[in-house]
């Protein structure tokens, strides 16, 4: 069973790295033009997993980083875990 809870904007204890949902469908852009690819390609070459092997990528967002994760290592689960509507809803978007 998945338990989910909603908190509002008025109760995030945290800044969304976007800052305001309105940005969202360009932060995988952003991100990219300012070298977030190379560094997702760096951790990804300093990971050494072996098929059967687990990784949890917390706080996704927009599911950038565990979609290469699994590109990269097809044997390995990856799951993402994201607690902001709005992101899993871009993504999912995204990826359909």
């Amino acid at each position: 069973m998945t338990n989910m809870v909603e908190v509002s904007k008025s109760q995030r204890t945290y800044l969304p790295a976007a800052s305001y949902d309105v940005f969202l469908p360009f932060y995988d852009l952003m991100a990219k033009l300012l070298g977030a690819d190379r560094a997702r390609r760096t951790l990804l070459d300093q990971a050494s997993l072996r098929p059967g092997d687990h990784a949890l990528d917390i706080g996704c967002g927009t599911g950038t980083f565990a979609t290469l994760f699994k590109q990269r290592y097809p044997a390995v689960e990856v799951i993402g875990l994201e607690g902001t509507r709005t992101r899993r809803q871009n993504w999912r978007e995204a990826r359909t």
